[in-house]
């Protein structure tokens, strides 16, 4: 038999393979979804993504804290509001953070401009996490782009901070196509736990997040295209399929909140007496 010279067409499943390939490298690698950490506790849970460097993952870290923001490893560092703050922070007062992001718009707009998705990550109840992550969800939405926002809530026991936080949770999710929320008081349900493993989890619960979130992108352009049916989930990578296993919760593109019904062995108050954050 004739061998087939390096010119001799491909079959049509060849080519649809090696193109399906060729697109699902493209998505996988290409920097599509922005995860934003917006003031201190949005920051630094965003420094676990950044750590992971997860592929096709930009991080951005906001924030009014020159100092604290100097820190950060993410992709790309952002002070907002200087002229209004000096780059000393919000003073956890959150309409200092929303001024400080309006100030910015333009600034923060351009940051994210080549995005499809964005994550913004805040913590609820201080003042720049609270006030600037509504307007950045809003510029992002009003520009195009698909919001989810990953809420860290404070313990309740911060009363004035929870009350803040609610206030702050009720306006992002208004802006944002999908909201989750994190509790740390959910966290605290066996005297052997305290606030840093709250803060952990959060970090854990949010790079799942980010995962399923990029796997759910990459599944809705094959569904739409109608390519799913020819195989392409065997391209995907051994490492992203298990990082897909591992992913039972949060559920996306619905907003949620965390529910334990395990009760807490320990006063929520004992245990904050004698933390320091």
């Amino acid at each position: 038999m004739e061998e087939k010279s390096p010119e001799y067409p491909k079959s049509e499943e060849e080519f649809v393979s090696d193109t399906a390939e060729e697109i699902l490298d493209s998505l996988l690698y290409e920097s599509n979804l922005y995860v934003v950490g917006v003031g201190g506790c949005g920051c630094n849970t965003v420094e676990y993504i950044a750590e992971k460097d997860v592929d096709s993952v930009k991080t951005v870290a906001i924030n009014t804290d020159e100092k604290v923001l100097g820190k950060s490893d993410a992709d790309r560092q952002m002070l907002i509001g200087k002229e209004l703050t000096d780059g000393n922070g919000a003073e956890g007062d959150p309409s200092i953070g929303k001024r400080a992001a309006e100030q910015s718009e333009g600034q923060i707009l351009k940051t994210i401009d080549d995005a499809d998705m964005i994550v913004v990550v805040a913590g609820m109840g201080g003042g720049t996490g609270s006030g600037a992550s509504e307007v950045i969800a809003d510029l992002a939405r009003r520009n195009g782009k698909m919001v989810v926002t990953y809420a860290v809530m404070p313990f309740s026991a911060e009363k004035e901070r929870y009350k803040k936080a609610e206030s702050a949770l009720e306006s992002v999710s208004e802006l944002s196509n999908a909201t989750t929320v994190f509790e740390n008081d959910k966290t605290l349900v066996h005297s052997d736990e305290s606030p840093e493993d709250a803060f952990e989890m959060a970090d854990k619960m949010l790079y799942r997040l980010v995962e399923k979130l990029k796997m759910d992108y990459i599944q809705e352009f094959f569904d739409e295209i109608g390519l799913d049916a020819m195989g392409l989930s065997e391209s995907v990578p051994d490492a992203e399929q298990e990082s897909e296993k591992e992913v039972q919760e949060p559920a996306v593109l619905e907003a949620i909140k965390y529910v334990d019904e395990k009760k807490e062995d320990q006063t929520l108050e004992g245990k904050l007496e004698s933390y320091t954050p």
